[in-house]
């Protein structure tokens, strides 16, 4: 009776140690067995993103634009998503569909950018107009950040200092803060560009640890927006 039970805690603890060792090995081979074999990205349908960036990057050629992709397609997926946050990798399928819909936020925010100027230049509009349009403003920020946000990582964070805004009259403080819309806005292009279409990806420099990531940007935008929503009257 008691070597039986003995022999049932080993068998038990070897079919423990199997299934981790198992699991384990799963993972790695879910995770690289694609870069050895399937080279997914060479055969993969970019046909939506390709649409997205070509809208965000006008002035390219088709072809150049999804050698680009392709490339930081590759790259993105084995090294720059948050795997620590995952039980297990991804379909590469995600990969394109996070990067469409930063590139898609990132359109809708330079719409309702323009909106707000145009609005901005205009008699007789009323403070509730500019409060609605910095809120649009706002959530095509918090859209951007959610679409990079805990899937792909920061490789490089910096900061951005939101500035309270002037006592001023309400359209002077308003322009104020599309001024500094239009800085992040222009900052976060760069970034979506080097992050995404990268023509050497993975080659660091020393520049990108001074520069802020698209996640502290997008956020500073965001903050931005709702301070102006509140220091307008109602």
């Amino acid at each position: 009776m008691t070597n039986r039970k003995k022999t049932t805690v080993l068998n038990g603890r070897q079919l423990a140690v199997f299934l981790v060792l198992f699991v384990q090995l799963s993972a790695h081979q879910s995770a690289y067995g694609l870069g050895r074999k399937d080279k997914f990205w060479e055969n993969a349908d970019l046909s939506s993103v390709l649409r997205a960036v070509r809208d965000h990057r006008g002035g390219v050629s088709e072809p150049e634009c999804e050698e680009l992709i392709r490339l930081n397609y590759k790259y993105l997926y084995f090294n720059a998503l948050q795997t620590d946050r995952f039980i297990a990798m991804p379909k590469p399928e995600r990969v394109l569909e996070r990067m469409s819909q930063v590139f898609a936020a990132n359109a809708r925010l330079k719409e309702r950018l323009e909106e707000a100027r145009r609005l901005s230049g205009m008699e007789s509009v009323k403070v509730s107009e500019f409060r609605q349009a910095a809120r649009k403003i706002g959530d095509c920020a918090k859209a951007l950040h959610d679409a990079f946000h805990d899937f792909f990582k920061e490789d490089n964070q910096g900061s951005y200092a939101v500035e309270p805004m002037a006592d001023a009259q309400e359209r002077a403080k308003f322009l104020e803060y599309l001024a500094s819309c239009d800085q992040i806005s222009a900052l976060l292009n760069d970034e979506i560009e080097r992050y995404f279409l990268n023509p050497s990806p993975g080659v660091v420099e020393i520049s990108i640890y001074r520069s802020c990531s698209i996640p502290v940007l997008s956020l500073s935008l965001q903050k931005l927006s709702t301070m102006i929503e509140k220091t307008l009257p109602q």
